[in-house]
């Protein structure tokens, strides 16, 4: 458990060391990719993050899935679950307990109902094992059989050698970085 207390430190490190220019620019080049690999083209309803502690940022992505037309919802802690609520440009932003930043809105949809969710990560492998912050709130939220196409966002140097995860972590469908398309 401490290497994983440590591999979470050192990656959360690493991504707050990188330049607002790097940070921009592997923003730009994620979003291209993910708009390259097709993977959302017939999702309607997308979960979405707000970049925090350095996670890689997802705002040219968003705006140019709402220039598709498509709408969004950004996770809100729930008790131990995930809830995600309707995310506009005019929507009432707020930290949580966290300081991750969630929508003030009631409208909601539970994770079943979902198309896609861009899921942020701290560490990845190439079987597309994620490890996250440690709380377990994606995992719990997507445990269920009929889960939402689950895109991992990072960076490529948060990819760690394959590692056998626990039996409650999910298991990402694609993991997409600036530099590559797993």
């Amino acid at each position: 458990m401490n290497d994983l207390h440590a591999l979470r430190s050192r990656i959360k490190t690493q991504r707050q060391a990188l330049s607002i220019e790097d940070q921009h620019q592997a923003a730009l080049d994620f979003c291209h990719n993910l708009l390259a690999s097709k993977a959302l083209d017939s999702a309607e309803h997308i979960a979405v993050y707000l970049a925090h502690q350095g996670e890689l940022n997802l705002q040219p992505t968003i705006d140019a899935l709402w220039q598709q037309g498509k709408a969004l919802y950004l996770p809100t802690l729930n008790q131990h679950h995930l809830l995600f609520k309707l995310y506009t440009p005019e929507s009432y932003l707020h930290p949580n307990r966290f300081g991750i930043i969630e929508v003030s809105s009631r409208e909601f949809i539970t994770p079943e109902k979902l198309d896609a969710a861009l899921v942020p990560l701290v560490a990845f492998d190439q079987e597309g094992h994620r490890i996250g912050m440690g709380k377990g709130y994606y995992d719990r939220s997507f445990s269920m059989k009929k889960k939402p196409l689950l895109i991992g966002c990072g960076y490529a140097f948060q990819e760690i050698p394959t590692f056998t995860p626990q039996s409650h972590d999910i298991k990402m469908d694609h993991v997409i970085t600036p530099f590559t398309l797993l």
